[in-house]
C-alpha cells in the first residue's frame, strides 16, 4: 500500500465520506512512520509524523491482532487527541496496521 492510498482512505474514514479525487491527488501529503522498539512486556508505539493537521498519529501496536480488530488498545491519538471507541477507531486502526504490514514495518502473530 502506498502513501497515497493510505492517505486518501485514511482521509475518507477520518471525515466520513468518500473523496472524489484520485490517489495520486495526495501526494503533497507526506509523512514518515517511527516505531519504537519492544521493550520487555510492554507493547511498541508507531508515529506517524507529518506537516498535515492529523499528524501525528500515535497509536499502541499489539501482538494480537484481535485487539486491534477490536479497538482493545490503550493508545490511539489523531492529531493529539484521543480516538474513543468507535466504528470509525476500529476501520482507522485495521487500515494503518494493514499499511504498515504490507510496508513490512511490523508483524504480527495469529496465535
Amino acid at each position: 500500500m502506498n502513501k497515497n492510498a493510505f492517505i486518501k482512505r485514511f482521509l475518507e474514514i477520518y471525515i466520513n465520506t468518500n473523496l472524489p479525487h484520485p490517489e495520486d491527488s495526495y501526494t503533497h501529503i507526506d509523512f514518515d512512520v517511527m516505531i519504537t522498539p519492544k521493550y520487555e512486556d510492554k507493547n511498541c508505539i508507531a508515529v506517524f509524523s507529518g506537516d498535515h493537521g492529523i499528524f501525528p498519529i500515535i497509536l499502541e501496536v499489539t501482538d494480537n491482532p484481535y485487539h486491534i480488530e477490536l479497538g482493545h488498545i490503550d493508545v490511539f491519538l489523531i492529531a493529539n487527541k484521543p480516538v474513543r471507541r468507535s466504528k470509525k477507531q476500529r476501520e482507522s486502526l485495521k487500515l494503518i496496521m494493514k499499511y504498515l504490514q504490507k510496508n513490512d514495518l511490523v508483524k504480527l502473530s495469529h496465535d
